[in-house]
């Protein structure tokens, strides 16, 4: 009875197909006077070069623009009771997912290049182009948490106190080639390319961690006055070497006006309850390691 232990595990595989979003514009911009083929070779989609816009027939259909998308997850808590009202919580989890990326554009000039994964957009030679690339995300936890919980009379208190270690990593590889002697093959093989440039190579890798120790206090009086109050160290490598720890402190306050006596005899007001607080809170989210 002392002793609970949680744990979950999943796994999940998709095949994606992935649209690119200019073809919804262009297909609203460009004029109802030009035909989606061409007039003087009927059955064959038309190059349109003498607006903005591009064909958006041809750039929904001659794209191959697939992907998987492989993720695992686990997790596994233990609450391990040290006496009454007082509980051990160590905990730990993990998650990985893997995309895999494959944009071929066929020979020809009626398609436009897309931004990948990475955010770029290749050069196109209108022979066949192809543009791979694996992105790899993971997360890791662990921590542990020690929680008290007492009643004294009307008064009800709640402390806990804990620490956690983060750990974040996004790695991926990009490669892109061209010219494939106007093979139309959506599959087509690197190594068949006659034409790879340094621009065509990129890897990504951006590891960081982060390390909290927190604590929060709550007292309740008679379900009718609340006292909140937190304290939270963070320390992140992806802030600078003068800035990569902070401490954010948060306090609030209830009054639930509604568990009053004098509010028994009205009847309109269910729930009533005045609530005033103050907090720091800090963002990485934005910023790369």
């Amino acid at each position: 009875d002392k002793l609970l232990i949680t744990m979950n595990a999943s796994g999940s595989h998709v095949n994606t197909s992935y649209v690119d979003g200019s073809v919804f514009a262009n297909a609203a911009a460009v004029p109802s006077v030009i035909s989606v083929y061409d007039p003087l070779h009927p059955g064959n989609y038309q190059f349109i070069n003498n607006t903005q816009e591009i064909n958006p027939v041809p750039q929904l259909f001659y794209i191959t623009n697939v992907g998987t998308i492989d993720r695992l997850s686990g997790n596994i808590r233990l609450d391990y009771t040290l006496a009454k009202g007082l509980t051990l919580s160590p905990y730990a989890n993990a998650t990985r997912s893997t995309t895999i990326r494959n944009i071929y554009y066929p020979p020809g000039n009626l398609v436009q290049a897309i931004g990948d994964d990475f955010q770029y957009t290749p050069t196109l030679t209108g022979q066949g182009d192809v543009d791979k690339g694996t992105l790899t995300n993971s997360t890791r936890t662990m921590g542990a948490t020690v929680g008290y919980k007492a009643t004294f009379g009307g008064s009800r208190v709640s402390l806990l106190g804990g620490y956690e270690y983060n750990k974040f990593e996004t790695t991926g590889v990009r490669v892109g080639a061209h010219s494939f002697y106007n093979i139309n093959l959506p599959d087509e093989n690197i190594n068949g390319a006659n034409a790879i440039s340094s621009k065509d190579i990129s890897s990504y890798d951006q590891p960081s961690k982060l390390q909290s120790w927190f604590g929060r206090a709550e007292y309740n009086l008679n379900d009718k006055y609340y006292l909140t109050g937190n304290v939270r160290y963070d320390w992140s490598n992806k802030l600078g070497l003068n800035g990569q720890s902070g401490v954010f402190p948060s306090i609030d306050a209830a009054w639930a006006i509604s568990n009053e006596d004098f509010m028994k005899g009205v009847q309109w007001i269910s729930s009533l309850k005045i609530r005033g607080g103050y907090d720091q809170i800090g963002n990485q989210g934005a910023i790369d390691a």
